[in-house]
């Protein structure tokens, strides 16, 4: 079968779907991202959306999440974790295929990861330049105090945040730090960022172009 207009993370790794309402979290179903995404639970786990334009063409959406599946659990073999792609029960996979769509000229595809670093490994696994991070970590904040309490930070405001002890010692609140210039979505609400960063909605920042970004969510 001809394969015409698919985007180019599909022509190349196979990694690029849409995502749709039931493939999030319950939690977070309503979030339908229009562009790459790292989207991040309330309990620290992480999963990608991969979002592209796509001329219309022949690939069906059954072909399209085959080969991503396939791609996936070429990876976790070769981690020793079994050729599959998809986790069962309790079972956390390096890499694991959540959902995929092709619909309105859009392509997205949807992973779930066992730590941020695997988002990277696998990025460049599969040679998928629409990660843009070269360093991601997600943590309780009160891990990354000492770091946190060397950078400048802002409320959602812009105003300089007064509140950065008080988060540290707030059961459940999440700290990201990235390096990269990229959207990450936090199920919980943002509370603190370091300069540089651009929030999009109390839940979205696009970290900054240079150096490392920070956000705090509670």
């Amino acid at each position: 079968m001809k394969r015409r207009g698919l985007p180019a993370a599909v022509l190349g790794a196979g990694i690029a779907l849409f995502l749709t309402g039931c493939a999030l979290m319950e939690e977070r179903a309503s979030y339908q991202p229009s562009d790459n995404t790292a989207m991040i639970a309330a309990d620290g786990t992480l999963e990608w959306a991969s979002v592209e334009e796509y001329g219309e063409g022949s690939f069906s959406q059954e072909e399209l999440a085959d080969f991503a599946k396939a791609r996936i659990g070429e990876f976790n073999e070769s981690l020793g974790a079994g050729n599959q792609a998809e986790s069962q029960g309790d079972e956390r996979l390096p890499v694991s295929y959540v959902s995929g769509e092709l619909g309105d000229g859009r392509a997205v595809l949807v992973t779930s990861y066992d730590s941020p670093s695997r988002l990277l490994e696998f990025a460049q696994y599969i040679g998928d330049y629409n990660v843009p991070f070269v360093q991601l970590e997600i943590a309780a904040a009160s891990e990354l105090a000492e770091e946190l309490s060397g950078v400048p930070l802002v409320d959602r405001d812009g105003r300089t945040a007064e509140k950065l002890q008080e988060l540290l010692n707030t059961e459940g609140c999440l700290a990201v730090k990235a390096e990269g210039q990229g959207l990450i979505y936090t199920e919980k609400k943002v509370s603190l960022m370091s300069e540089g960063c651009q929030l999009r909605d109390e839940h979205t920042v696009l970290t900054a172009g240079e150096g490392v970004s920070y956000i705090i969510a509670e």
